[in-house]
């Protein structure tokens, strides 16, 4: 991995003695100092990603000092260095390690040894590819599609982590698990009483519906068109894939923007008309 991580970005590297961080005082002297700057006192966070971003706005901060030695801005000093940097790749490096993994009956599959992640029913029992990531696991297809995302768990306690979107096509074959359904579990409550209501024939279409809104527009968008159009009682193929596609769009209540002035066009055909008047034209 890290051949070619080196390989992509085509840096020169030069080893060290392992455990012997004198021979590279100057990045462990700034190791040392990011962190007694910025984890000090021990910080705490829900998202790693999002504290990573954090950390990287507080480095800005940090640049806008002067350098100890040279008395000039630091961020000053990196514009300088920058002028001598390569160019990156158009595309950047993908961190993932892929794996093949086995998936129970319940076609899941485990990794780390007590983290299991759900793939679709169908591949129980069967070999499934996995990405590894630092953050996130992903499940992919045959033909290396990516089928569902997850967050990546850690520790010794074990972990079952579910996503729904991928048992639709299952249950809209098998309409009569829906009562007993994790699907069904996971649904807000407005879209769990309508589909309850409804007859077996009718409970298949909605899962159907369902399924085709997630494999074009993404399960959260699917499920919140679904309920929107539950409350719009107006629930149609066309009208759902209208709002899944305004919701990833530019959001159900986002207003439509002014554009421009049409007042141009009134004088001309209209003849200088007060709105709201009509001119009948021959």
């Amino acid at each position: 991995m890290f051949s070619c991580f080196r390989a992509h970005y085509g840096f020169r590297i030069r080893f060290c003695n392992p455990h012997a961080g004198h021979e590279k005082g100057n990045v462990e002297n700034k190791v040392g100092t990011s962190r007694r700057n910025l984890f000090v006192p021990v910080p705490t966070y829900h998202d790693i990603e999002e504290f990573n971003r954090s950390l990287l706005d507080q480095h800005k901060k940090k640049a806008e000092e002067n350098h100890y030695k040279k008395g000039t801005k630091i961020a000053q000093l990196f514009e300088e260095d920058k002028k001598h940097f390569l160019p990156l790749p158009t595309k950047p490096f993908n961190v993932c390690r892929y794996e093949t993994c086995r998936a129970d009956g319940y076609g899941k599959v485990c990794v780390d040894g007590k983290h299991f992640y759900s793939t679709k029913p169908e591949n129980h029992n069967k070999n499934v590819i996995v990405g590894i990531r630092a953050h996130y696991i992903d499940v992919l297809e045959p033909n290396g599609e990516l089928l569902v995302r997850h967050m990546r768990q850690y520790g010794a306690t074990r972990t079952d982590i579910n996503d729904y979107s991928t048992s639709l096509e299952m249950l809209s074959k098998n309409i009569g698990a829906w009562s007993n359904s994790g699907f069904r579990k996971d649904a807000p409550q407005l879209i769990r009483d309508y589909i309850d209501s409804k007859p077996r024939s009718e409970q298949k279409s909605c899962i159907r519906l369902l399924n085709d809104l997630t494999k074009q527009y993404g399960y959260q968008a699917a499920v919140d068109a679904f309920e929107q159009a539950i409350r719009n009682n107006s629930v149609n193929r066309s009208d759902a894939a209208i709002l899944a596609a305004r919701i990833i769009g530019y959001g159900i209540d986002t207003p439509p923007e002014p554009g421009p002035s049409l007042e141009v066009y009134d004088q001309t055909f209209l003849n200088g008309m007060n709105k709201g008047e009509e001119a009948v034209r021959s």
